[in-house]
């Protein structure tokens, strides 16, 4: 397959994943939705034409979306949206591990294109936002979903730049600011903290400082301390409630924390299954009537349990040793912290069922590949100069 091909076919199949709010209502849903299934089928027919081995991962994540379908059915909350869900996502990263593999450049070139694009229309769309009420709605979505899409973004076009120019181009460094103040304009609270950090990030990157088993054993300290022991409340309550101008319930989603700690104690094992009601059944107290609980790791808890968990951990663990492989290589170093941001996010959000969170874990995995094709252009670049 050459190229161009290769590029359509990747843009084609992960379009429907982006999850634009602009295509999610009326018609532009149903046509979303049927284009969805079409990837799905063309990514398992790609998968098992061109690629019948399965490597570690592949099966790892075969036992953790299996073992949640397995619940949600014994569960009861097994519905053909939830089961379809979790089968396509297996499917589309599946077909991403493969087009890494296969082909580097028209991959990241095609992810490159397709988020940068998306990102430019809904900074356009937020700057031609005329109302101030709380819950705007852009292309993307609310103040707290744009994030999620735009995140990854900026990753994608640092990598791409390093992979073809060895830099961040200036263009590129213009389209990360175009991301970060489109991530200032949500007004999100967690977002933020987020441009903060990749700011700082902007002066340190180079120095491969952290590894990524550093920015998991921080999460964890951040999790129980924010969720478990509410250090926001006693420690950070001037910055929350000053800087931030936000409370220290992340506007009431720690009383949505204690629901699912106490509800989790019932079922710790394997959990409710997916699509569980547990959060929408108890949620009534509060003025918006939820159904998740804005928060990655209890939301797994809640739907797979820790035996659920516990596979998930697994994949981050063999994540891991791939980044540790090349950890003083800029890939590394950039997608280890993303990944970490994204995580980040997933405290106050459940964002751990979302198609960008595995598409920068499947980078991540693929390190090899991107290094290699790195390494690739870099020798064959040599030869052009040498032969001139």
């Amino acid at each position: 397959m050459n190229n161009f091909k290769s590029k359509f076919l990747i843009i084609f199949m992960i379009f429907p994943y982006l999850n634009i709010h602009f295509f999610m209502n009326g018609s532009l849903n149903e046509i979303i939705y049927f284009w969805t299934i079409v990837s799905f089928f063309a990514s398992i027919i790609v998968f098992l034409k061109m690629n019948k081995k399965l490597d570690s991962l592949d099966i790892l994540l075969a036992c953790y979306f299996t073992f949640t379908i397995l619940i949600s059915f014994i569960r009861g909350t097994l519905s053909f949206g939830v089961f379809y869900s979790i089968i396509s996502l297996y499917g589309i990263i599946l077909f991403l591990k493969f087009c890494l593999k296969a082909n580097v450049f028209a991959t990241m070139y095609s992810l490159y294109w397709l988020y940068v694009s998306v990102a430019i229309v809904n900074f356009l769309s937020m700057l031609m936002h005329s109302s101030s009420l709380e819950n705007d709605f852009y292309f993307l979505g609310g103040k707290n979903v744009i994030q999620m899409t735009i995140l990854p973004t900026i990753f994608i076009i640092f990598i791409y730049s390093y992979l073809v120019k060895k830099k961040l181009t200036k263009l590129n460094l213009t389209l990360i600011i175009i991301c970060l103040i489109s991530m200032q304009l949500s007004k999100s609270g967690t977002a933020l903290v987020i441009t903060l950090l990749i700011i700082i990030f902007f002066f340190i990157y180079k120095k491969n400082i952290i590894s990524f088993g550093h920015y998991l054993f921080v999460y964890t300290v951040l999790f129980f301390s924010i969720v478990i022991f509410r250090i926001q409340e006693k420690a950070f309550n001037s910055f929350i409630s000053g800087y931030l101008d936000k409370e220290v319930t992340f506007t009431g989603r720690t009383y949505l924390w204690d629901i699912a700690l106490n509800k989790i104690r019932d079922s710790w094992l394997v959990g409710y299954g997916r699509g569980n009601s547990v959060i929408s059944s108890n949620s009534y107290m509060l003025s918006n009537h939820l159904n998740e609980v804005h928060n990655g790791v209890l939301e797994l808890l809640l739907s797979i349990g820790f035996f659920g968990l516990a596979l998930f951990v697994l994949i981050l663990l063999l994540v891991k040793n791939q980044l540790n492989r090349y950890k003083k290589h800029i890939f590394s170093t950039l997608l280890s912290f993303s990944i970490f941001l994204y995580m980040t996010v997933g405290l106050s959000e459940s964002i751990f069922n979302r198609f960008e969170f595995w598409l920068l874990l499947t980078l991540a995995y693929s390190i090899e590949s991107l290094v290699n094709a790195t390494d690739s252009k870099l020798n064959s670049d040599r030869r052009i100069r040498f032969r001139c």
